[in-house]
Formats: C-alpha cells, structure tokens, sequence
C-alpha cells in the first residue's frame, strides 16, 4: 500500500481547477447553450488527464464513455478524433468513415437518453440521411466530474501515482513548449523573437 498523500500535484489541481470552474460558468449561460465549446473543453481536457495518467490520448474519453455502456477502444477512439480534432481544428465535428458509410457526430445539449444512440437522420441539412451517434455534453460533464472526484481519492492515496502524475506533468510541459520547426532556421527564429520581445517590452 502507498502512502497517503495531503496535497494533490500542482499540475493536476491547476488543469482540474480550471475545468470545473470555466465548465460550470459555460453551462450557467440561460440561452443559446454553447455544446460544441463544452464538448472540446471536455474532450481537451480528458486528453490532458489521460498524459498525466501516461494513458492514451484518448484513455480517459473512453471511460467516460463506458460509464453509460461498452466502447471498444477503437471505437472510442474514433469518437474522440471526431469531436477533439474536428471541433478544435475546423469547430465542426468530423465525419467518421464506416466502409463505405460516413457516420456523423451529434452533440446536443441535455439530453441524456440520447447520449450514445445511434440514429438515422439528414443531418448535414443536404438531403442525404446517415447514421448519427449522438454525444450529450450534459452526461459527458457529470462522467467527467465523477472521474474527478475518483481521481482526486486516487491521488491522495497512492503516493507513488501522484508522483507519476508530476513526472507527466513535467515532461508534458518540456514536449509542448514551442520550438522552431525544421523548416524555420533556428537563428532566424531567435532573431524575429528577439525583436519583438524588445519592441513589445514595457520595462
């Protein structure tokens, strides 16, 4: 048995932090409920958890998913390329490609008995009738928050865990930092940085 541990790692508190509160002041807006901003916070931040975990990109979106019914892994993980890349690339969810079918995300916004069931229906608005799988942010938000609160437990009873969670943290942060890519010379890059850093400074 690990011991115990009383404070919960930085990065995981900062990262859960800013979920719950910028979550909760989405879902308090009365009209026009915004479901795909909700849907990739959600997606970007289970990817996020999942790094802290060294799980897949997608490990905690499928168990998300799977606390309503069985999602294979492949499934899961079409379903997160779906709405995480679609929705943060093109803010649209991406279509996913079925043989020779082309299945549609469909995120809607508190209804919980559609959340995971498969429909027909014209959803493009192009009279074409594909299947559907819909995704509701409402369930997806109270799965996410159950996760938490299982996680913060984990956390704070399993010392070792949170010290894998800090090592993740760090390397995450070492793997994200913005580099020059390899068709930007290094010293151009430098140079342009330079410059606008000592034009900008107000010091």
């Amino acid at each position: 048995m690990s011991e115990p541990v009383s404070d919960l790692p930085q990065v995981y508190e900062e990262l859960t932090g800013r979920v719950r509160s910028h979550l909760k002041k989405i879902r308090a807006i009365p009209k026009k409920h915004p479901e795909y901003t909700v849907a990739l916070l959600i997606a970007v931040a289970s990817e996020g958890l999942s790094q802290l975990r060294g799980e897949s990109r997608w490990g905690v979106f499928r168990q998300l998913l799977e606390r309503r019914c069985k999602v294979s892994e492949l499934v899961a993980h079409g379903l997160f390329r779906a709405v995480r890349n679609g929705l943060a690339h093109r803010y649209d969810t991406a279509m996913i490609e079925v043989g020779s079918q082309k299945i549609v995300v469909v995120v809607t916004w508190n209804k919980p008995r559609k959340h995971l069931c498969v429909e027909r229906g014209d959803w493009l608005k192009d009279g074409v009738q594909r299947l559907g799988v819909w995704l509701d942010t409402e369930t997806l938000w109270r799965d996410l928050l159950a996760y938490l609160r299982k996680m913060d437990n984990e956390l704070r009873a399993n010392r070792k865990l949170a010290r894998s969670i800090r090592d993740h943290g760090r390397h995450l942060d070492d793997n994200y930092t913005v580099r020059p890519e390899k068709e930007e010379p290094a010293e151009v890059w430098q140079g342009a940085w330079e410059a606008f850093l000592n034009e900008r400074r107000d010091d």
